[in-house]
């Protein structure tokens, strides 16, 4: 009996690295990946939205900023989601490295917001 408990011990720790688990945000991802846009984007968007405004925050000390990383980072999921692989990294580092590649593209890009001053882009008056 010693040697069928040693062994179930040995099977399941075996077993352990060979199977993939699979967390809720990676099967959201498979699903938006799989053309699913409805309840898994929604729920992904509910579970990363404060977040990711929170990491908008800290990059661009701007509150529309913050919001338009937040928007443009689950637009550019839409687009990109059948390229997260499981195996290569869990869904939180491929959602905020996307967020991080969306900011670089939202700081290239010249700003439409009227800045605090009132005055328009260049200093011209508004």
């Amino acid at each position: 009996m010693p040697d069928n408990a040693e062994n179930a011990g040995n099977q399941s720790a075996d077993a352990g690295p060979a199977v993939a688990v699979v967390s809720y945000d990676e099967r959201l991802l498979a699903r938006i990946a799989a053309g699913d846009r409805g309840q898994p984007l929604t729920e992904l968007y509910r579970r990363y939205e404060y977040r990711l405004y929170a990491l908008g925050l800290s990059l661009f000390e701007d509150a529309g900023l913050a919001a338009e990383l937040v928007q443009a980072t689950f637009v550019r999921l839409r687009q990109v989601a059948g390229e997260f692989d499981p195996a290569a990294q869990a869904a939180r580092d491929f959602l905020f490295g996307l967020a991080k590649q969306t900011a670089v593209d939202i700081a290239r890009e010249p700003s439409t917001r009227m800045p605090a001053s009132g005055r328009g882009r260049a200093g011209e008056a508004a």
